[in-house]
């Protein structure tokens, strides 16, 4: 069992960056999928998810009072707008906006197709 304070400050931001990344990619995480995921101690997590919800940078979408390793979290949308103005300038993160846009477009052509 590792405690948030004993841990160095430059691995602090690497689990708290792990954390944003993930939420980046999959919208949405849950503490208990976040310790599977990211291989990380529990008690790591859950120190690194509070220091970012009092940020800001996240928030508790779903919580879940029975077991609060069930709670739901997502992105704000101040720290959404921040990680796309970082990545605006890379390819990799243009063609992921095109592809979402295609699929995008796809669903509305499939749902147009389903009245015909």
């Amino acid at each position: 069992m590792t405690d948030m304070q004993t841990l160095s400050p430059e691995e602090q931001l690497n689990v708290k960056a792990e954390i944003l990344r993930h939420l980046w990619y999959e919208g949405q995480a849950t503490p208990e999928g976040l310790v599977g995921a990211l291989h990380r101690d529990r008690d790591v997590l859950h120190g690194c998810l509070e220091d970012l919800v009092h940020r800001g940078l996240i928030f508790e979408f779903l919580l879940s009072p029975q077991n609060p390793n069930r709670s739901v979290y997502c992105l704000t949308r101040r720290a959404t707008r921040r990680i796309q103005q970082a990545l605006r300038g890379y390819t990799r993160y243009r063609l992921k906006c095109f592809w979402d846009a295609l699929k995008q477009e796809r669903r509305l052509l499939d749902s147009i197709m389903a009245f015909d």
